[in-house]
């Protein structure tokens, strides 16, 4: 079993740490841009390829980062040691998580570049999405007290 003193293993509580840390980062640089953009405007530019090609790049990276999740949970149950399972879900996690957060960064970077509020309209919609994504603190005793 991993020490935990030595900062290996599964820990649900700096999960939590560094979920919080990667959301308020893009809500300080989410809430930064939107006071640079104050006088932006808001519309769809059709001869400009960015405003079609950033959000799908975004979209893309939610799902990779989806699915990396999904094949790395569902490759957990092989695992014959718990805290290499437990390793690997921390990992998995934070890995979509840094996924979607570069979508969010890009969203805004480009809002940003542009000065159009389009951008800043899904990078929010990254952050709520993001924010759905939060660790469950789970417990291997839940339902055993009576």
């Amino acid at each position: 079993m991993s020490n935990f003193k030595d900062g290996h293993g599964y820990d649900p509580k700096n999960l939590q740490v560094i979920f919080s840390a990667l959301l308020f980062a893009q809500l300080i640089f989410f809430v930064i841009s939107m006071f640079v953009l104050d006088e932006a405007e808001f519309g769809y530019n059709f001869q400009d390829i960015s405003f079609t090609v950033i959000p799908l790049a975004a979209l893309v990276l939610d799902v990779v980062g989806n699915k990396l999740f999904s094949n790395g949970f569902a490759k957990l149950s092989s695992e014959r040691d718990l805290s290499d399972a437990l390793e690997k879900l921390n990992r998995i996690h934070i890995i979509r998580w840094a996924l979607v957060e570069g979508a969010t960064f890009l969203l805004i970077v480009f809002a940003l570049m542009s000065e159009n509020h389009f951008f800043s309209a899904f990078a929010a919609t990254n952050i709520v999405y993001f924010f759905t994504l939060r660790p469950k603190i789970f417990t291997f005793n839940e339902g055993l007290n009576s």
